[in-house]
């Protein structure tokens, strides 16, 4: 894990304000129609990239972005509010330096009780550890 002195720092743009998230502890942020949700590293909408390496799942109706340093960012009630494509949110995609749009309908593959795999990206190291807590 990155040490506390050269942790990333990460912010959750939801298309309307880019707000700072808190390593170690889960950022909650409610779902809400026509909201464009990206996880990136900077407070810059200009300069801002996606963040690149996430575990992704779907715990109930809420979507869930594990990120190092212990970032969890839960959107709760995505899969209800956005089911109809009301709101959307783009994560990192190899070879895609825009990302890629998260499909509502993903399946995923169900790893524990309520809880469903949808998308490991990134560093083969980074997102092992990220993936060790499943």
């Amino acid at each position: 894990m990155t040490s506390p002195n050269t942790a990333t720092t990460l912010f959750l743009d939801n298309g309307d304000q880019v707000i700072k998230l808190q390593p170690g502890t889960e950022n909650v942020f409610k779902a809400k129609p026509g909201a464009e949700y990206r996880v990136v590293d900077s407070a810059s909408r200009d300069s801002a990239e996606l963040a690149p390496n996430v575990v992704v799942t779907r715990n109930g109706d809420d979507l869930v972005m594990n990120y190092p340093d212990g970032v969890k960012v839960v959107i709760s009630n995505y899969f209800v509010v956005c089911s109809d494509g009301g709101c959307e949110v783009t994560l990192p995609r190899k070879g895609r330096s825009k990302g890629q749009k998260l499909d509502e309908d993903e399946e995923g593959e169900a790893i524990n009780g309520d809880t469903t795999l949808l998308l490991v990206e990134g560093d083969a190291e980074a997102v092992m550890k990220l993936s060790a807590a499943f």
